[in-house]
C-alpha cells in the first residue's frame, strides 16, 4: 500500500469542507461500540477522518481491520504508514477528530478546526 498523502493544509481543509457539505453541517458522527471508526462494518468510510483519507484513495483493507481505536496521529506512525502529511495539516486533522469525538456537529467541528489552524500562520517546519 502507497500511503495516503495530504499535500498540505489548504487541501486537508478542501477535503474537511467536502465531506461536511455532502453529510451536512448538522451531522453528528455517533461512534460504533464507542469507537471512531475510519471505516464502518461495512467497508464504507465512516467518520470525518475516514471519509476525507477515502476520497484520497484509502480503503478498509488498508488497515488491516484494526481501525478502530487509532488517534488520526498514529495513522502517520512508522508502525501503520497509511498517511504522510506535514505537522500543521496534522494538527488539522487532530483537531477535527478531537471535536468530532466530542459528539458535535460536523459543520462546528469544522469550524472550530479553522480557527485552531488559520491559513497564515507560518509553517513551523
Amino acid at each position: 500500500m502507497i500511503p495516503i498523502v495530504i499535500n498540505n493544509l489548504e487541501e486537508a481543509k478542501c477535503l474537511a469542507q467536502e465531506v461536511v457539505t455532502e453529510a451536512g453541517e448538522d451531522f453528528v458522527y455517533v461512534r460504533a461500540d464507542g469507537y471512531c471508526r475510519y471505516f464502518a462494518a461495512d467497508r464504507k468510510p465512516d467518520c470525518l477522518i475516514g471519509r476525507m483519507l477515502a476520497r484520497k484513495g484509502l480503503k478498509a483493507k488498508d488497515l488491516n481491520e484494526k481501525e478502530h481505536g487509532w488517534y488520526v496521529r498514529s495513522l502517520r506512525s512508522e508502525a501503520l504508514g497509511v498517511l504522510e502529511c506535514d505537522d500543521r495539516t496534522m494538527d488539522f486533522l487532530a483537531f477535527l477528530q478531537m471535536y468530532q469525538d466530542q459528539g458535535e456537529p460536523w459543520g462546528q467541528v469544522l469550524r472550530r478546526a479553522l480557527e485552531a489552524c488559520p491559513a497564515d500562520e507560518p509553517d513551523a517546519g
